[in-house]
C-alpha cells in the first residue's frame, strides 16, 4: 500500500513536471508568434502609408496639371 502511494505520488510529480515544461514551451511559441504578427503589422503599415503619400503625390501632379490645360 505504502509503495502504491509512493509510485502514485511519483508519477505524478512526473506528470506535474511534464505539464509545466509543455506550458512554457507553449507560451514561448505564443511570445514568438505575436513578435512576428506584430512585425508584420508594422511593415503593413508602411506599406499603406507609402502607398497613401504616392497616390497623394500623384493626385496632386494630376490635379495641377489639369489646372493648367
Amino acid at each position: 500500500m505504502i509503495k502504491m502511494e509512493s509510485t502514485m505520488r511519483t508519477v505524478m510529480e512526473q506528470l506535474e513536471f511534464s505539464l509545466r515544461t509543455d506550458i512554457e514551451r507553449l507560451e514561448r511559441k505564443f511570445d514568438s508568434l505575436e513578435e512576428r504578427a506584430n512585425g508584420h503589422f508594422r511593415l503593413l503599415q508602411w506599406m499603406l502609408g507609402f502607398n497613401l503619400a504616392l497616390s497623394v503625390a500623384v493626385l496632386w501632379v494630376l490635379i495641377c496639371l489639369l489646372a493648367y490645360i
